[in-house]
């Protein structure tokens, strides 16, 4: 279902009281579509927890079509047994919103679809603290952990009763259940793994990574950027037309890709940030996203594989000026060698500006969130849209 502009306006006005008067009767381990918490915090407490136990219990569930199939029924008696403040009006709209769903489902694309989504939630999340585990939900991602593996089982049982009585089914290719964190510990009940996988990002006892569905995703958009500047328009553009002191198309991939990571934030912003010659970075790009994300050994690996990727486009990139007769050993970044690649663009002066077509860097960019969360929170660093975003990729 499609809305309108006016629809779309009444339904972030609506949002944004309904918020305001009810924020206290929401779980404080349910984490999305809030303007006081978010996905950070839920990393955050979950890695805090991990890190300080030898081993943890932990069930991971998922909800198939979450926004589609909880019963209307069901939503509107949250409403009432949680004691959430909803004016006749408020009622009013949030029915209308939800009237032509035929008993079930929740529009999407509104903002008064995420208070739903919540509210939805009530029950399951109250009963899950009285169990006395710990859990982060995130509309349909869900995640439990305990140092009792009993009380994980009984916050399973709940999980499947409110499937039942919500209409929402649990989706079991995605929900690899009940399983033990730990480093060394062998178990024969349930099965061990050393990190666990919520909202895009691999969690362990001693660090945050990407999980491998965005690394993919990452990989894949890098080397669309890096493929689309410098091996495409070979394909339909005289290659001699784009060419002079340094490589045209080479810095636009560099700046393309800088802007995907970085947000709009420079390398010499970077830098002063570093040394603490500013005092403030506007931090936006894909790392807003994933401030947290610290495995070094993984953000190194990335930085590696792009040097390869930009490395080996070039070559194809050479080759194909040598095929057309045109020498270019005097035009940067050319000759490429990967040893020595690194290097040459950090040096280069390209519009007299030092630095200005220095490769990304993962690691780098994650020091200045690091440095970032310190001074500033998490609140701070992390992009404001976190809210709508699909960690999944």
């Amino acid at each position: 279902m499609s809305y309108q502009l006016p629809d779309a306006a009444v339904s972030t006005l609506i949002y944004r009281k309904l918020i305001r008067k009810n924020r206290q009767r929401f779980s404080s381990y349910s984490y999305a579509y809030r303007n006081d918490r978010n996905a950070h915090f839920a990393i955050q407490d979950l890695y805090s927890y991990l890190s300080n136990e030898r081993r943890v219990f932990v069930a991971e569930y998922d909800f198939s079509s979450f926004f589609d199939s909880i019963l209307h029924d069901y939503l509107f008696v949250q409403l009432d047994d949680g004691a959430f403040n909803v004016s006749e009006v408020e009622k009013h709209v949030i029915d209308a919103f939800i009237s032509n769903r035929s008993g079930k489902g929740i529009p999407q694309g509104t903002s008064i679809s995420l208070f739903l989504a919540n509210v939805s939630c009530w029950s399951l999340d109250r009963q899950l603290e009285e169990i006395g585990v710990r859990f982060a939900r995130y509309a349909d991602d869900l995640i439990v952990w305990s140092k009792d593996f009993t009380k994980v089982c009984n916050a399973v049982n709940v999980l499947y009763d409110f499937s039942k009585d919500s209409g929402v089914q649990i989706n079991a290719n995605k929900s690899p259940g009940i399983s033990i964190i730990c480093n060394s510990v062998a178990n024969e009940v349930v099965g061990k793994k050393k990190t666990v996988s919520f909202l895009g990002h691999n969690i362990s006892s001693n660090s945050i990574s990407f999980s491998y569905n965005v690394v993919d995703k990452i990989k894949r958009q890098i080397s669309y950027l890096i493929y689309s500047n410098l091996i495409q328009p070979l394909k339909a553009v005289k290659v001699s037309t784009v060419l002079g002191e340094y490589d045209k198309a080479f810095i636009s991939s560099v700046l393309q890709v800088r802007r995907y990571l970085y947000g709009d934030a420079t390398e010499l912003a970077l830098r002063r940030y570093q040394l603490g010659h500013s005092g403030r970075l506007r931090f936006r790009g894909l790392m807003s996203y994933f401030p947290l994300v610290d495995n070094i050994e993984q953000l190194k690996e990335l930085d590696r594989w792009m040097a390869n990727a930009f490395v080996n486009a070039l070559h194809k990139r050479e080759k194909n000026f040598e095929d057309e007769g045109i020498l270019v050993s005097k035009v940067f970044p050319y000759p490429v060698d990967f040893q020595t690649f690194i290097r040459k663009c950090e040096i280069k002066s390209v519009a007299g500006r030092k630095g200005f077509a220095k490769i990304p860097s993962f690691l780098r960019i994650r020091n200045a969130y690091k440095k970032g969360i310190e001074n500033q929170g998490i609140e701070s660093v992390a992009n404001p849209k976190t809210v709508y975003y699909n960690y999944e990729l």
